[in-house]
């Protein structure tokens, strides 16, 4: 494994092998994002035609099983690149008696896949490489003709919060090797400055969460104008934000990736206004209205 994995990925594996995640950290992502992937799947009617699915970066595992109880006829890949995560993954797959996922250890910027898939996810992993831009082409590689993708990528300003503390434990200890000293700088990071008292045991869900944000050693986010540019420069079309805010009966309605609900009425002098946007000017509006955390996008292969 360690010759093919790009070097870059070695620090990001070192992290993952130490702080498996998700780990339960986030339950309400998993029913976010699988609500989404369900609501597109059925609007498209995409069902019937999807017998092979990849989801690259499952870390411990907890999508990729919602997903295979959702869609039990669906033969799953699941891969990560650490295999510690990948442990834990395969012990939930069997302790659900489930028995149509496969996984595997892989590097997502080395990845050469032999197979084609028709569908892939990547949720919330391809913006921790040293390069998004080579992992989103192995991935769309990896797709069949037509076939559909789901990327999730942190927004520009939704992640701005967390992104500032990472920023801060990498100039207090830029050395990566040195986990231990950058878990004692994140530590003083968020209790000093965020007022966020991190759980005494390291292996707490939460403790895993805060990690994950301000531990990693890269992360990139994007602008929504700019995150659905990737995509499309990557050969995909039909490019959607699919858990974009929506005006309907005169209101705008969005629904978070934290659960947080809005229905907002839209004055009747605005209402038009807004309507007539192009769809770029409609996104970037409502990307500064709720600065969403992350983006859930999705495209599809020529």
């Amino acid at each position: 494994m360690d010759k093919l994995m790009d070097p870059s990925s070695k620090e990001t594996r070192t992290l993952y092998e130490s702080f498996p995640f998700p780990s339960g950290a986030t339950p309400h992502l998993v029913s976010h994002w699988t609500n989404l992937l369900v609501d597109y799947i059925n609007e498209k009617k995409l069902a019937p035609r999807i017998k092979s699915f990849l989801d690259a970066g499952c870390g411990t595992g907890d999508i990729v099983i919602n997903f295979s109880k959702t869609f039990p006829k669906i033969e799953f890949q699941a891969l990560d690149l650490s295999s510690s995560s990948i442990m834990i993954a395969q012990a939930k797959m069997q302790h659900e008696k489930i028995n149509n996922i496969t996984f595997e250890v892989k590097d997502l910027l080395s990845l050469d896949s032999k197979e084609k898939f028709d569908c892939i996810t990547s949720l919330g992993v391809i913006h921790h490489t040293a390069s998004p831009q080579r992992c989103l082409k192995n991935l769309v590689t990896a797709l069949k003709p037509k076939g559909i993708i789901f990327i999730d990528l942190y927004g520009y300003y939704g992640y701005h919060h967390v992104d500032r503390g990472q920023k801060l434990v990498n100039i207090l200890e830029p050395d990566f090797e040195k986990l231990n000293c950058r878990l004692e700088a994140m530590n003083w990071i968020v209790s000093s400055f965020y007022g966020i008292q991190p759980p005494s045991d390291i292996h707490h869900p939460h403790y895993i969460a805060l990690v994950d944000g301000f531990v990693n050693p890269r992360a990139s986010s994007y602008k929504i104008i700019d995150a659905l540019k990737l995509l499309k420069e990557s050969g995909l079309v039909n490019v959607e934000w699919w858990d974009r805010p929506k005006i309907s009966n005169k209101n705008i309605t969005y629904l978070s990736a934290k659960g947080q609900s809005f229905d907002i009425p839209i004055p009747s002098q605005w209402a038009h206004c807004l309507r007539d946007l192009s769809t770029d000017e409609q996104y970037r509006f409502f990307e500064l209205c709720f600065t969403p955390f992350d983006f859930f996008l999705v495209g599809q292969k020529q």
